[in-house]
Order: structure tokens, then sequence, then C-alpha cells
């Protein structure tokens, strides 16, 4: 009889236990959405990216419908942290549109660039069935600092049901705030 409950309770202690489903992982994509090019011979750093704690994490996350609240997902996650990965597919999305820069994330060290962008990311999320969003307040600064444009972006596609597709759909949001600095750029002498 022990033999029995013993052979259930282990029974009934996998049943429990089961299989989790494995995380995904996603990425940004860098793209030139309007196909224009600026033949200009400049270099651009993206200098600083601040994220909100929201964000600064590894789970994708979405609003809920009533807009305040956050979901993180456990299981669907940014292949690497945003405040490295957006600075770079930002600088991937210039590059498309200045194929005659330089433009790259700025180092530690002291780089002489034309011009520096700072981003400051509000809000870079979505709710199914509506609209992703990515707000974020930017300025761009000529090689001695000074900032010679400053200007808010809240920028927003609509978003279906997916992971995937919000992973697409934002990668298309930073390549619109990639529209919006070159446009600045280009207007400076």
């Amino acid at each position: 009889m022990r033999n029995i409950c013993t052979l259930v309770f282990l029974f009934v202690l996998s049943a429990c236990v089961g299989t989790s489903q494995p995380a995904r992982f996603y990425s940004l994509q860098a793209e030139n959405l309007s196909g224009h090019t600026y033949p200009r011979q400049l270099s651009i750093g993206i200098e600083e990216f601040s994220i909100p704690s929201y964000l600064d994490k590894p789970q994708i996350v979405v609003r809920g419908d009533n807009g305040v609240e956050l979901q993180p997902s456990e299981l669907n996650r940014w292949s690497e942290p945003l405040a490295v990965m957006m600075p770079r597919i930002l600088a991937d999305d210039l590059s498309l549109l200045f194929p005659n820069a330089l433009v790259k994330p700025r180092n530690f060290g002291r780089e002489n660039f034309s011009y520096t962008v700072a981003v400051e990311v509000n809000r870079f999320d979505g709710t199914w069935d509506k609209n992703a969003v990515l707000d974020v307040w930017w300025n761009l600064q000529d090689k001695n600092g000074t900032v010679v444009y400053r200007r808010r972006s809240n920028l927003q596609q609509p978003l279906g049901k997916g992971y995937d597709n919000l992973a697409e759909v934002q990668s298309r949001l930073v390549a619109q705030l990639a529209a919006d600095i070159a446009a600045a750029v280009n207007q400076r002498p």
C-alpha cells in the first residue's frame, strides 16, 4: 500500500511540474521607410539614449486596453537591452538615409562628429489591436556641443496581435524617428 501511495504521489507531482514554454527573443530591424536618401558626407553620433525604467528589462511590455496597465511578458523578450539596441538600430536607420555618412553610437572615447543626437524615450510600447507608440524628446547638437534643434516626436503605427508584429511595428517607429532626425540634419548647413 505504501508503494502505491508513493507512486500516486510521484505521478501527481510530475503532472503539476509539467513543462514550460521556451522564451522567444525579438530584435528591432533597421529599415528605410521612405526609400529617400541624402547624399551629404558628414558624421553623426548617437550620444545619449535614455530609457524609462519600465522598459529597462528583458521582457517586452505592452499596455492593457485601459491604457494604464503595463503587461510585461516573461516568455517574449528583447534579445538585448533596449538601451543598447535602440541607439544601434537608430544609427543603422540613419545610415540608410545618409549612405555617404559615418553614423554610429558614440563610444566612451571622444569622437569628433559633425552632429550628435540625444534621445529621451518617454514611451515605447503598444496596445493589441490599437497602436504601437514611440514617444521621445530628442535634440541635435553641432560639433561644438550647441543644441541646434530640439523636438518631441510622438509616433504611432497600427498594431495587430502578436509579438512578431509588435517588433516589426516598433522597428518602423524607430525608422520614422530616424527620418525626423535626418530631415533636421539635412536642413543644417
